[in-house]
């Protein structure tokens, strides 16, 4: 089997697990949060429908944490005897958003990763919080994008959603104006300046984008193509195109503690 008939099949038995789960309901910004922002069961939902969406999330942190040799995802409270008396290491998670994606309605979660660890008792508890966007794939594997928590918390102060903040974050503009393939955008622009790209109408980005246009131009560290299209080399995500100029951007992400790494999307 080769390697596109491979990405077709992953891609169907995708859309088979996605057919068979249960639909989401939507999700309303006027929830219930507690003192650090995080989500409390609103009152607007029921507890059946709130469970749901809990549900689906840690399915996705479930599906992370397996991947312990990049991530260490793994949830829950140790004692630590080499410590000493009172020592401890746990690492837990609170949700703080949900929405659907405005392009592919795909169900998204904004998730706090928080590391808390004491030496031994008469020591202060030192604690790290990693802020992620997750979410599948369209071939269904399961991506965590880490994310900037001013951002997210600027946003529920300003009762906005932290999902669309996350994305206008990662790829710097206006989400719904984009279009997106993984962390890859093609923003439109009006005529750029710049000069004209070495490698002529084509060229590769971070090793798995493949950018083909009638013309590329450079101007610093931006990158600018008319009438692009874009594939994807590991056959993830679907061929995008676009009629026009576009600037062409990797979503940035926030560093991160090491005790929960971020997933390539």
């Amino acid at each position: 089997m080769t390697t596109q008939q491979q990405a077709q099949q992953a891609q169907q038995q995708a859309q088979q697990q996605a057919q068979q789960a249960p639909a989401l309901p939507p999700f309303p910004l006027d929830f219930r949060r507690d003192g650090y922002g995080a989500l409390c069961c609103p009152r607007e939902f029921t507890p059946s429908e709130w469970k749901a969406w809990k549900v689906w999330g840690e399915k996705i942190l479930d599906r992370l944490g397996r991947e312990v040799d990049e991530h260490g995802w793994n949830f829950g409270i140790e004692n630590i005897g080499r410590y000493g008396k009172g020592g401890f290491h746990a690492v837990n998670f609170d949700w703080y958003g949900f929405a659907f994606d405005m392009h592919d309605t795909e169900p998204l979660a904004v998730v706090q990763v928080r590391e808390a660890f004491k030496a031994k008792a008469s020591h202060y508890t030192s604690v790290h919080k990693n802020y992620f966007l997750i979410g599948t794939n369209e071939d269904n594997s399961p991506f965590a994008h880490a994310i900037s928590p001013a951002k997210i918390h600027a946003a529920i102060r300003a009762q906005k959603c932290p999902v669309k903040a996350a994305q206008d974050w990662i790829f710097g503009c206006d989400y719904s104006k984009i279009i997106r393939q993984g962390d890859l955008a093609l923003i439109p622009v009006r005529s750029p300046r710049g000069e004209e790209h070495p490698n002529g109408g084509q060229v590769e980005i971070a090793g798995s984008h493949q950018i083909e246009a009638d013309e590329i131009r450079t101007n610093g560290k931006r990158l600018f193509a008319r009438n692009p299209r874009a594939v994807h080399v590991p056959k993830t995500h679907p061929v995008v195109a676009g009629r026009g100029w576009f600037e062409i951007k990797l979503g940035r992400r926030e560093p991160t503690w090491d005790f929960a790494a971020t997933k390539i999307d």
